[in-house]
């Protein structure tokens, strides 16, 4: 089993999540009481939520790729990103580091083209929606067109992510929009 480098934190709430299917997935593949063997460094997701709003995507990708090194030096063997959002800055992570990265779109892209989908619907953070790394990832590395919501459905999807899911709850009302 290679140990996997996952870095976290933005929002710990999603990396409970990577971190709970990791487990699953490898206990279902080999029973008992297997579990995978994990490196997890978590980040504190307020000093990126305010770089977000400053737009220091740089400074964001220069952490990651810092961290990064760190846990392929700890022996990672492959890194891995518990977030859709900072996928923006993957480049510096890809730079920074010798082993693989598993960049979320691929393995999405590998599966949407297995199932013959050519156009898909996206939702996620505002800046995962607008910014085009998900839209260029699939459309020339699996032929697929990414759709996302019109801007005010954009603005309440990432509302609810930020104010709500990264919290750990979700508000009825925001189930139902």
């Amino acid at each position: 089993m290679r140990l996997v480098g996952i870095l976290g934190g933005v929002s710990w709430e999603s990396t409970a999540v990577y971190y709970r299917l990791m487990n699953r997935e490898v206990a279902a593949r080999l029973g008992g009481l297997h579990s995978a063997c994990i490196l997890l460094h978590s980040f504190d997701f307020a000093v990126f939520a305010e770089l977000q709003k400053r737009g220091a995507w740089p400074a964001i990708g220069d952490s990651l790729a810092s961290e990064a090194t760190r846990l392929e030096q700890a022996g990672a063997e492959v890194i891995m990103l518990a977030t859709d959002t900072l996928h923006y800055v993957a480049t510096a992570i890809e730079r920074s580091i010798t082993v693989p990265f598993i960049h979320i779109a691929d393995p999405t892209g590998k599966a949407l083209k297995a199932s013959g989908i050519r156009r898909a619907g996206f939702l996620g953070t505002k800046h995962s929606m607008e910014l085009p790394f998900w839209r260029t990832r699939l459309s020339e590395g699996f032929d697929i067109d990414m759709v996302i919501p019109e801007a005010p459905a954009r603005e309440m999807v990432h509302r609810v992510i930020y104010e709500e899911l990264c919290c750990g709850r979700l508000e009825d009302s925001s189930r139902r929009a």
